[in-house]
């Protein structure tokens, strides 16, 4: 490990232990969510002025006599530190020079919420994210200097219950978010120009949208879009003793690649995910997908297995969770054939973190984890990665679905199915419902594969954050 490593480490823990030298006041639940249109700030509404903090005075500021319409502000600042040591195992483009001493990442966001009466909600929101330090693999999620980033209306004639629908600019996060999430870990998060309707009770919820995702740029306002749509019917049903979803998902993109052959795509994903309620000391997440379609003259034929399990063990304020982890996303069988085997993750959240760049397609993922949470507002996650190939006639993929392994003069040489092992630590700290901290460090020892069609050198992933939301 050579000298710069160690003195990033150093750096890192340090911040860590700055942080967690603070007063423990939160739980991980609080009046701000990660979807920020569903911030529940009601209680300030008949609260004294003089007795809420200066923020909590921008959340509900009436506009008529009977507070029936009303406007709310909020925001959020989060810088990020990161370092790589031989990112994507040592093969950069021409262009991009290695990250010899970390980089930062700049997020602000800032929104409006307005209310018109009980039946009518705008919602908007901008975004700015800087990266300094480094030339980028990933320009597109790194910096985004200015843009909308949500607006959309909000019709729900039941007095905020029942039939809604929602049009405009927003963001998704369906189920565990493998189908698709806003990926809050990059710098710039995902949204999309999608008409939405739903139905909510109490324990049965329907939605379907028809979406295109916005494309973020690096400049101002210049958000694009390419010829790439998603649609959805998604049911979730709450049973006795646990919860069912029923899925499909339809789409449409005429971009996408495999094994470096292009091609217009459309394909249909069927889904159903089983889930126990989370107060249950065992806890399980089971998701299956099958796809089908057409890619070009191919047929589509391919599927996506998951579960995730984990069994609780608390005893006063210290919880104990080990867990396990399986993942098979299948790859293409044979160039020979007219079938496409190759799963496609579409919008799903990175499911390997952000060290490398491999996401859930081609590939067989067994991965232990044991969570240790010494206050409900403390969370230490070690996890172990390891990484193979479903299929040696396909590639690995990003989460963005772009290939980056073999390269093109390299196709259907390697008989490895060794990605590799990862080993990772991560640790979150909520300080109150404001503010909150996090940090992980990870180190993969690349596979055969890995080594056959690059460079091959191990990866060294360090990152810390803090994040302050109103």
């Amino acid at each position: 490990m050579s000298k710069q490593i160690i003195i990033d480490t150093v750096r890192l823990l340090i911040f860590v232990i700055l942080t967690l030298n603070s007063t423990l006041v939160l739980s991980q639940t609080g009046p701000i969510k990660i979807f920020r249109n569903i911030d529940d700030f009601a209680y300030v509404q008949n609260n004294d002025s003089t007795k809420l903090k200066y923020y909590e005075k921008l959340k509900y500021m009436s506009l008529a006599e009977d507070g029936r319409i009303n406007i709310s502000f909020g925001g959020e600042i989060r810088e990020q530190y990161q370092f790589f040591n031989n990112e994507n195992f040592g093969d950069l483009p021409p262009n991009v020079e290695p990250d010899n001493n970390g980089h930062l990442w700049h997020r602000v966001m800032a929104h409006a919420h307005l209310r018109l009466g009980d039946q009518w909600r705008v919602f908007g929101q901008f975004n700015s994210t800087f990266a300094f330090g480094k030339s980028f693999l990933t320009p597109q999620i790194d910096e985004n200097r200015l843009s909308l980033h949500q607006a959309f209306v909000r019709w729900q004639p039941n007095k905020g219950r029942g039939f809604f629908t929602q049009i405009g600019r927003q963001e998704f996060g369906i189920g565990s978010e493998y189908i698709i999430a806003m990926r809050e870990g990059p710098n710039t998060r995902l949204t999309f120009d999608a008409a939405l309707v739903g139905v909510e009770r109490e324990k049965h919820k329907l939605y379907s949208f028809v979406a295109t995702p916005v494309v973020s740029q690096v400049g101002v306002f210049d958000d694009t879009h390419i010829s790439e749509y998603i649609w959805t019917l998604y049911w979730v049903n709450q049973l006795k003793k646990l919860q069912l979803d029923l899925y499909y998902f339809g789409f449409y993109g005429e971009e996408n690649r495999y094994n470096y052959a292009e091609g217009i795509e459309q394909r249909q994903s069927l889904g159903i995910r089983l889930y126990n309620l989370p107060q249950n000391p065992f806890m399980y997440d089971a998701i299956a997908v099958y796809q089908f379609g057409q890619f070009e003259e191919l047929s589509i034929s391919a599927y996506n297995l998951m579960v995730i399990s984990g069994y609780r063990f608390k005893k006063g304020k210290q919880t104990w969770i080990p867990g396990l982890t399986l993942n098979l996303s299948s790859g293409d069988q044979s160039p020979n054939d007219d079938r496409l085997n190759t799963y496609n993750m579409l919008y799903s959240r990175p499911t390997f973190g952000l060290s490398a760049p491999i996401g859930a397609s081609n590939i067989i993922n067994i991965k232990p984890t044991l969570e240790y949470d010494p206050q409900p507002n403390i969370r230490i996650i070690m996890s172990g990665y390891f990484m193979y190939r479903h299929s040696i006639n396909d590639g690995t993929y990003t989460p963005g679905r772009v290939q980056t392994r073999p390269l093109p003069f390299q196709l259907f040489q390697s008989s490895e199915k060794e990605i590799g092992k990862q080993m990772s630590l991560e640790i979150w700290y909520l300080k109150n419902a404001n503010w909150s901290f996090f940090a992980d460090a990870s180190y993969f020892t690349p596979g055969n594969y890995v080594k056959e069609t690059g460079q091959g050198r191990p990866i060294t992933y360090l990152s810390a954050k803090a994040s302050f939301k109103f």
